[in-house]
């Protein structure tokens, strides 16, 4: 026996194993010490043990016959693992089961694979522990068939009593159902029983047709499954419709990324939703084989999911016209899925994911008027990475933005979009300075944008956009603490404020600073003293004072007073030189 196995023993660690449990024929021999939850024995006793065997009849107390021999056959990490199963450790909530090196996320404990079967055994039948919520089972060492079915099959002992575990993930396993030997038919009362389960993921697996076909049907026996992700799954259409049974009732994400899904698996979902009336809120098709043709099929359910991926698809303009070809012709739908979604909220499409879809700018004027400027959609994120868009058609979706109020994420890096583009956007969009009014209504919503690498750094343009949309996100966050000490103004004009006698909105916190920061700079940033002088060309900023003023009285009578109170208490600040030419 390795060294390793043995440790020293002082008196008070000792615990001497009541000899009435053990064997008859272990009367005789050297006695066997207990030390709290390890077996300490003696290398002869054990030899016998293992060679000549244990009367199990007159075990009552203590199955010690197998407990020597999971020691024995067991590494130190796995006896570990099997250790806090057995005393219920609350601490071992998530477990990958997983060759030794795989890398294994974090907060994941480890048990290694082993060729065992009876370790597959041990390990299997503890998994109906009570304390177990994240379960990942990968078998990338495994290639025998054969093999797989057993520790399948070891596992399932304890994975069909099992009623905690929220969230289950399969790898690089190749399931194949023979005879009597059926692994998701003998987990079945997992699916029926378990409440808690909300996630199952499939990864590098590949199925027979019996084995979809019994997946399929276990799960859609679940009450409370949420989620399904297969990703790098091979399947033909045959394996798809068998396994369509569970992607019905209440999901709520479906994920297939980095296979072959395509036009047909693209129609039955589309027929199997409208008739069933629940598309998921989530749908990822990236990287998959969904052309043009495809989405005349996505279409149809274009109006119920809150989050589409069609990331490294081949779509091109074709295929974004097509996507919203029967948006206006699919109002029956539409009204019928909210009339039975009654207790789910439906808030249209949030977010769009377009990146490498091989669109140019004739997309960009399809999405604008569809997408942005059609108020049945509230987008708040829109990815357009690495396509053949140009400056032109950056144009035309900085204009549809600048009355857009829900958009907040932009990411159009890798394109053919040049600085001149993203200086018309800073100038155009974010920070009209052509005018205060025009800079107060200017885009308030969008709070990220991704532009080419190194252009926030590198540029003047680029630092200038950054900052106005740290504003944009600063004023959303300002809305929710907002309080007469942190703005003076409010006190020192309007006492009685309270956020209940003014309707207080991010936009005009982020439309007050950008006045400040773009027309109201200068007159606290200087240090010298001086009068007005109006044939001072320098002081742009202060010939603009008399316009201000008559702004503030402006917005005054249209209850912008947040607005005209912080442009006010600036100017007496910072700029008290310019009560000075009375008494010069």
């Amino acid at each position: 026996m390795h060294i390793l196995s043995y440790r020293h023993i002082t008196g008070h660690d000792l615990m001497l194993h009541d000899m009435t449990t053990l064997p008859p024929k272990a009367m005789t021999s050297p006695p066997v010490i207990i030390m709290r939850y390890h077996v300490i024995y003696i290398p002869w006793l054990l030899s016998y043990y293992v060679h000549h065997g244990l009367n199990l009849a007159s075990y009552k107390s203590y199955d010690m016959k197998w407990h020597i021999y999971y020691t024995i056959i067991m590494n130190i990490q796995q006896r570990t693992i099997v250790e806090k199963f057995d005393r219920g450790d609350t601490n071992l909530r998530k477990l990958t089961i997983s060759p030794e090196g795989t890398t294994i996320p974090s907060g994941y404990s480890q048990f290694h694979t082993s060729t065992n079967p009876k370790i597959w055994v041990r390990i299997g039948k503890a998994l109906k522990s009570t304390t177990l919520t994240h379960l990942i089972i990968d078998l990338a060492d495994e290639f025998n068939s054969q093999n797989t079915i057993r520790k399948l099959n070891a596992i399932a002992l304890g994975l069909k009593k099992n009623r905690t575990i929220e969230s289950i993930e399969f790898k690089h396993i190749h399931f194949e159902e023979r005879f009597s030997q059926r692994f998701f038919v003998n987990i079945s009362k997992f699916w029926l029983y378990n409440s808690e389960i909300r996630d199952i993921s499939l990864s590098s697996c590949s199925m027979d047709y019996s084995s979809w076909l019994s997946f399929g049907y276990s799960i859609s026996k679940s009450c409370s499954l949420k989620r399904i992700s297969f990703d790098d799954i091979a399947y033909n259409e045959l394996d798809f419709v068998a396994v369509s049974p569970a992607l019905q009732g209440s999901l709520i994400e479906f994920n297939t990324t980095n296979g072959r899904f395509g036009e047909y698996e693209l129609e039955v979902l589309s027929k199997l939703w409208r008739i069933d009336g629940f598309t998921p809120d989530h749908l990822n098709f990236s990287n998959n084989d969904i052309d043009s043709s495809a989405c005349r099929h996505l279409s149809l359910i274009m109006r119920s999911p809150k989050t589409l991926s069609l990331a490294n698809n081949d779509i091109e303009d074709e295929g974004i016209e097509s996507l919203f070809s029967c948006f206006d012709c699919n109002q029956y739908n539409y009204s019928r899925i909210q009339t039975i979604r009654q207790s789910r909220t439906y808030n249209g499409l949030t977010s769009l994911n377009l990146k490498s879809t091989n669109i140019t700018d004739v997309s960009c004027d399809l999405l604008t008027k569809k997408v942005l400027m059609n108020k049945s959609f509230r987008l708040k994120q829109l990815i357009l990475d690495d396509n053949g868009i140009t400056n032109n058609g950056f144009g035309i979706i900085v204009g549809a933005l600048f009355g857009n109020k829900h958009l907040s994420q932009l990411s159009i890096s890798n394109t053919y979009v040049t600085t001149k583009g993203w200086d018309e956007m800073l100038k155009q969009l974010l920070c009209n300075v052509s005018s205060i009014d025009n800079t107060y209504l200017s885009n308030h919503c969008l709070e990220v944008c991704i532009p080419p690498k190194d252009y926030y750094t590198d540029s003047e343009s680029g630092k200038m956009i950054m900052q106005m949309l740290q504003i944009n996100t600063w004023s959303k966050k300002e809305v929710g603490r907002i309080t007469p000490l942190s703005y003076p103004s409010l006190s020192l004009l309007t006492p009685s404020y309270t956020k209940e006698n003014y309707k207080i909105k991010p936009e005009g916190i982020a439309g007050a600073q950008k006045v400040l920061l773009s027309h109201l700079v200068n007159l606290y940033q200087r240090h010298e003293s001086y009068i007005l002088s109006i044939e001072d060309e320098e002081d742009d900023d202060d010939k603009m004072i008399p316009y201000v003023f008559e702004w503030m009285s402006f917005n005054m009578n249209l209850n912008n007073s947040l607005l005209v109170a912080n442009a006010f208490y600036h100017i007496c600040k910072h700029k008290c030189h310019l009560f000075e030419i009375a008494q010069t």
